[in-house]
C-alpha cells in the first residue's frame, strides 16, 4: 500500500502505499481541511508516541483521544482502529515490542469532521501526528492522479485558498522497508526508518510533477506550511 499523505492533518509490491497530508503542521487558520467526498474510509492516519517505559501510556491513547474528540463533537463518537504498519522483518523480537511496533501508527474511521480530529489531536498528549490521507495505489503515479481527481490539494492550486502556503515532499518507508533492528543494543525501530531516502523521494517529485504543478507556494525544505508525505509499505485496511 503506497499512500500519499499531507502533513496538517511500502513501495514494494504486495504492500499498500499512501500519500497524504499531516494534519497537525498547517499554519494558517484558513487553510481548508475538510476530506473529499470521493475518498475512502481510509481517511485518516494516528502516529501514537512511543513509551517511556513499556505499557506506561499505550492503554490510554484512545481513550484519550476519544474523550478529547467527543468533547469537540458534543456527541458520543463510535472509533474503530485499525493497524497501518506490521513488523515483518527476520529479526526476532518479543511478542511485546511487535505488538507495540503493530499498533504505532493507525488508521481510524468513524469521524464525520475531520477538522474535530485535528482540534482532539492538538489537545492529546499521546498523539505524535495525525494524517489525512489523499490518495493510496501500487506507485507514486496512481497516487497523484487520484490525488487530482480527488481534489485533496485543490486548496493549494494557484488562485485557490491557500495557494501561497509552502510545501515539500518527504518519503517514509515501513513495514520491510523500514522494520530494522539494532544489533548492538538491541533496539527496535518501532515505525520505519526516519532517514530521508534521496532516491525514492526523487522517485515522487517526478511522479508528482502534473499535481505540484497546480500549486502557487513555493518550496520551503525547512519549515514548510504543508509536509506531502508518500508513507510507503504500509497494511491495507481492507486486507
Amino acid at each position: 500500500l503506497l499512500i500519499f499523505l499531507v502533513e496538517c492533518l511500502s513501495f514494494v509490491l504486495p504492500t499498500y502505499n499512501a500519500f497524504g497530508r499531516n494534519a497537525r503542521s498547517n499554519k494558517q487558520e484558513g487553510c481548508e481541511l475538510s476530506l473529499s467526498q470521493t475518498q475512502s474510509p481510509e481517511s485518516l492516519l494516528i502516529h501514537w508516541k512511543g513509551e517511556i517505559m513499556e505499557g506506561y501510556s499505550f492503554h490510554f491513547r484512545h481513550a484519550e483521544f476519544k474523550g478529547a474528540l467527543e468533547a469537540i463533537a458534543g456527541k458520543k463518537l463510535d472509533l474503530e482502529y485499525t493497524n497501518a504498519v506490521t513488523f515483518s522483518a527476520k529479526e526476532h523480537i518479543s511478542d511485546s515490542h511487535r505488538h507495540y511496533y503493530d499498533n504505532a501508527i493507525q488508521f481510524v474511521t468513524g469521524i464525520d469532521n475531520p477538522q474535530h480530529a485535528i482540534e482532539a489531536a492538538q489537545r492529546c498528549s499521546l498523539v505524535h501526528s495525525i494524517y489525512r490521507v489523499i490518495a493510496t495505489g501500487d506507485n507514486y503515479t496512481d497516487c497523484t492522479e487520484y490525488a487530482i481527481e480527488n481534489g485533496g490539494f485543490a486548496d493549494m492550486y494557484l488562485g485557490s485558498k491557500s495557494q501561497e502556503d509552502t510545501w515539500c515532499v518527504r518519503v517514509r518507508q515501513y513495514g520491510n522497508l523500514g522494520a530494522q533492528v539494532n544489533r548492538t543494543s538491541a533496539k527496535v525501530k518501532r515505525h520505519g526508518e526516519r532517514a530521508r531516502s534521496m532516491q525514492e523521494e526523487k522517485k515522487a517529485l517526478l511522479a508528482l510533477e502534473p499535481l505540484l504543478l497546480k500549486f502557487g507556494g513555493r518550496v520551503d525544505l525547512n519549515n514548510p506550511d504543508c509536509f506531502v508525505y508518500f508513507f510507503n509499505g504500509m497494511n491495507s485496511k481492507n486486507t
